[in-house]
């Protein structure tokens, strides 16, 4: 739909106007037999559809797409992904009401007050067979929380629970 849309090849859509504003340079949708610096390699205990935690750890080379989609199999750094939270909160990304609607679910619409913009927050999770991130983002109070794995999910989500678990009893 992007690429019917706009004219534009989804790949350097979501490069031109996602990852360049946001200033993320170590984020892109490889084809899977590019030689990637400081790519991470993943690890899986799938076995043929069965995930044993007494199974070895094998390369998740072959579980993985040709190249990422719109469906997912993007690669990206931590860092990258505060540039992304950063971007996204700083309204770089899209015009502030549409970052309220994302953020502290407020739809647009016109005569609609505009968003208490110190509340809500975004959480995006996403993995794969030796593949496991989480992306969290609150703006009351004002924290972020990345974890990647390269191991089967849910490994980031669930140290991301742990994660905020600790920041939560910190600051009560």
């Amino acid at each position: 739909m992007i690429a019917r849309v706009s004219g534009e090849d989804y790949h350097d859509y979501v490069r031109k106007h996602i990852f360049q504003p946001a200033g993320m340079a170590d984020t892109d949708s490889y084809e899977a037999d590019a030689v990637v610096p400081n790519l991470a390699e993943g690890y899986t205990r799938d076995a043929e559809g069965e995930r044993a935690s007494n199974a070895p750890r094998r390369r998740n080379l072959y579980s993985r797409p040709a190249r990422g989609s719109a469906a997912g199999g993007g690669y990206s750094t931590a860092e990258d992904l505060l540039r992304f939270a950063s971007a996204l909160l700083a309204d770089r990304l899209l015009t502030p009401p549409w970052t309220d609607w994302i953020v502290a679910r407020v739809e647009p619409a016109p005569g609609k007050p505009p968003a208490d913009r110190t509340r809500g927050g975004i959480a995006y999770t996403g993995g794969a067979p030796g593949i496991n991130a989480a992306l969290e983002v609150d703006r009351d109070p004002a924290r972020t929380v990345i974890v990647l794995a390269n191991d089967d999910p849910p490994t980031a989500n669930r140290m991301a629970r742990k994660v905020r678990r600790l920041i939560d009893a910190i600051q009560n």
